[in-house]
């Protein structure tokens, strides 16, 4: 990914927003073309392509099917592991 397009940029936005909602931060690093989605107990890293992908609606687990359902469930919600109420 080089520039971002103004659609992108937009998703980005959004996703930041999104994410800020359920507690979680985002830095969207350029160099690496990469998003870190983090908080005080947990982190997500994932390709910036990928999470736009999904901001503009592709189901997350198929723009990021690397990322375990754990990982995918805190870009969710904000819940990491030891929060989530349903686990094993």
């Amino acid at each position: 990914m080089s520039k971002l397009t103004d659609s992108q940029e937009r998703a980005l936005k959004t996703m930041a927003l999104r994410l800020r909602a359920r507690g979680v931060k985002m830095e969207y690093q350029p160099n690496q073309h990469t998003i870190r989605a983090y908080n005080s107990r947990y982190e997500v890293v994932f390709n910036a392509e990928d999470g736009i992908s999904w901001i503009q609606g592709t189901l997350i687990q198929n723009a990021m099917p690397y990322l375990t359902a754990d990982q995918r469930e805190f870009l969710i919600s904000g819940l990491t592991p030891d929060e989530w109420p349903y686990g094993e």
